[in-house]
């Protein structure tokens, strides 16, 4: 008989999920248990939330682990939602840690077995089209047992070849950055992008780039999630997301300057197969003359092609014109809600 087991303490999960996670290759940064383990955190810091975070642990008749479920469980005025632990943070995917052996019958379960007899909503909304978990949700269920939308996401595929990459920009665009240099030097403005991989991003460093990116989202109006549940200095200085930018090895950032002042910058997370994947990106207005977006995304990606083996820059959620101008691909998220999932009642 399958187990289903209650972890109400991360650290008792701690072993299973490595193992179950390996070297990533098979999950995203997201999913990797120190990036968990920052969320958790944060939890902590919050006097205000309505959750509580458990991990339940699937075990099959071999008594062998095939799928964690990492969730947030509603409570109070919450109660009867459920979602996967990283919702509340700027996470670009969201899925279960599983076992190539995972079934759909694991997951149906798994999530039977937490339902136990109560309507519980559950909210998986950002799965990778595709992935093992959004296979497992499609055979586990009948489609009138769940809702789905699909949510757009753009990556760049990374070649060899940093030139033969630009040739590829469309000739409007590559006049553009050539453009923007000339300007630069017109007017005496030194500019430079470094970029930094596979280690944690300083303190002071990620004070003075989350100036520049909480700005940057209140003049365009952009509303979080966590605004609900989350007071204002929890959500500008101890964003869980953020937060793992300080304390992950496989942190990756990129930094534009021009004239010693920041211009612009993104930053993320490296993924097991070499995959930089975006929550962050914000560039500073005041440069907009100088095509600093263009800069920033050109000049990183020349570091990535002629200094690593990553075969994709993912900017992840959204589908902004910028990110197709730059030779971005198309791809989507599935925001799934599974309603009434329910203990089968005696024959």
């Amino acid at each position: 008989m399958p187990r289903l087991i209650l972890h109400k303490d991360l650290r008792s999960a701690e072993g299973p999920w490595r193992a179950l996670y390996g070297d990533g290759r098979d999950h995203t940064p997201f999913q990797a248990f120190d990036y968990a383990r920052v969320v958790g955190r944060f939890f902590l810091l919050s006097t205000r939330h309505l959750y509580r975070n458990v991990v339940y642990e699937v075990r099959d008749d071999a008594d062998r682990t095939v799928l964690l479920l990492p969730l947030h469980l509603g409570r109070a005025g919450m109660a009867g939602q459920a979602f996967l632990w990283g919702e509340f943070s700027q996470a670009g995917y969201l899925e279960a840690i599983t076992d190539e052996a995972a079934t759909p019958e694991a997951l149906r379960f798994a999530l039977e077995g937490i339902a136990d007899g109560r309507p519980l909503a559950f909210t998986f909304s950002r799965v990778r089209a595709g992935s093992r978990m959004d296979r497992l949700i499609q055979a586990a269920f009948p489609p009138e047992a769940f809702e789905c939308r699909a949510m757009p996401c753009v990556h760049i595929p990374l070649g060899s070849d940093y030139e033969g990459y630009l040739g590829t920009l469309s000739k409007g665009l590559r006049q553009k950055l050539r453009a923007a240099v000339r300007h630069l030097e017109a007017d005496g403005r030194s500019w430079e992008v470094r970029t930094f991989l596979d280690r944690p991003m300083p303190f002071a460093t990620q004070l003075r780039l989350f100036d520049l990116y909480w700005r940057r989202m209140r003049e365009k109006g952009i509303n979080f999630q966590v605004r609900k549940y989350f007071p204002y200095f929890l959500r500008r200085w101890f964003n869980p997301t953020m937060l793992a930018l300080g304390r992950l090895p496989n942190t990756f950032y990129s930094i534009l300057t021009i004239g010693g002042d920041v211009a612009g910058f993104c930053a993320g997370f490296r993924a097991g197969d070499g995959s930089i994947t975006l929550p962050f990106l914000a560039i500073e207005g005041a440069f907009a003359k100088y095509s600093p977006g263009g800069l920033l995304i050109t000049g990183t990606l020349r570091h990535l092609i002629e200094h690593t083996d990553a075969p994709v820059f993912d900017l992840a959620r959204g589908d902004e014109r910028y990110k197709f101008d730059y030779g971005g691909v198309r791809h989507v998220n599935h925001c799934y809600t599974i309603r009434a999932v329910r203990s089968p009642g005696p024959a």
